[in-house]
Parts: C-alpha cells; sequence; structure tokens
C-alpha cells in the first residue's frame, strides 16, 4: 500500500507546473514549498490544480476516488481558507492507493513568533490503522526543516479525542493547556 499527501496547488495562485512556490505571511516570513514536500516510508506529495479545490468546496467530488466520510466539513473549512484570496493555509489530501483518505495541512501562515498551527483529519474507515501517527510527525517534521519556523502548534484539539491527542504525543508534541474541553499542543525545534 502506497499512502501520500498531495499539495493543494491553488494556494499559491501560480501555475502547477512551477517547481516551487513562496508564500509571504503577515509578519513577512516567507514559507518556501518545493514541488515535492516531504516524502517518508508512506508519503509522498505532488501538486493538485486549483480547480479541484474549488471544486471539493463546491461538493463536486464525483471524480475523486475517496474514501466513505471525505470529504468533512473540517476538510472544507480547510480548502475555503487555502484557496482565499490572501490565505495563507496549505492543505494536502491523503491518500491511501489512489482513494483520498483524509487531509492535514496549515491553519494560516507562520506567525510572527515562528509558529505554525496544523490540522489533519481521516475518514472514519481508515482510522485507528497508525496513518495518523506517520501524518502528524511528518508534516511536522517538514515544518520544522523550514528556516523561520520555530514550532508546529494544534490549538483547541478536543480533549476527548485520544486518537488525534496520542498522534501528536507520539510526534513529540508537548502538552501545553487544557481548558474547557480543548487542549493545545507545541512542538519546537530541538
Amino acid at each position: 500500500m502506497e499512502l501520500r499527501a498531495i499539495i493543494l496547488a491553488a494556494v499559491s495562485r501560480k501555475p502547477t507546473d512551477r517547481e516551487d512556490t513562496e508564500f509571504t505571511e503577515g509578519g513577512g516570513a516567507t514559507l518556501r514549498v518545493d514541488r515535492w514536500l516531504w516524502c517518508t516510508r508512506l508519503f509522498k506529495s505532488r501538486p493538485l490544480a486549483a480547480e479541484a479545490a474549488r471544486a471539493v468546496v463546491d461538493g463536486e467530488v464525483s471524480l475523486i476516488v475517496r474514501a466513505s466520510g471525505w470529504p468533512h466539513d473540517d476538510t472544507l473549512d480547510a480548502i475555503r481558507m487555502s484557496t482565499a484570496r490572501g490565505g495563507s493555509s496549505l492543505v494536502w489530501l491523503v491518500t491511501l492507493d489512489g482513494a483520498v483518505i483524509g487531509d492535514c495541512g496549515t491553519v494560516g501562515g507562520v506567525d510572527e513568533d515562528g509558529a505554525i498551527e496544523i490540522g489533519y483529519g481521516l475518514a472514519a474507515e481508515h482510522r485507528g490503522r497508525g496513518y495518523g501517527n506517520e501524518l502528524v510527525a511528518a508534516l511536522s517534521d517538514w515544518m520544522l526543516a523550514q528556516p523561520q519556523v520555530e514550532s508546529v502548534v494544534a490549538r483547541e484539539v478536543l480533549a476527548v479525542n485520544i486518537a488525534s491527542r496520542r498522534a501528536l504525543e507520539n510526534a513529540g508534541f508537548g502538552l501545553d493547556r487544557d481548558e474547557d474541553g480543548r487542549t493545545w499542543y507545541s512542538l519546537r525545534r530541538r
């Protein structure tokens, strides 16, 4: 089985045949995204056209081979943020054997302290198989390899979402705060 992530090139508003893209944040930091973002034993990345992102948001997913339950509301919110004019979020679709089983990305860009927030989700039928662990570790490792990123954070994770919290902890994230049924995690550059 091959599990890989695909970047939605729509966030760049640039042609998908470019080898790299730069995203400039409000604080002036620039996040450079190469055509092949990060690869692990399970993951690879490649560009997907902006039209595909808009189609998913518009509910037209008939041309996408996907797991039951994908896309979900959080996916749609993430893609809307990434395709919005001036948006700085990045979104990847997670695929297994050619079918989309989930997504991951950033919530906005790098802030003035060098922190970037991540989000992720898998279709229910693909949870509990270790994919979330691999996904969070690969995404956070790639983010921390960027010179302007000092920390990766996950904010307002539901306290009852033990699987998501465990994926963060397995990737080395530390619990920063727990209040009102939500938790905040961070992972700093080593």
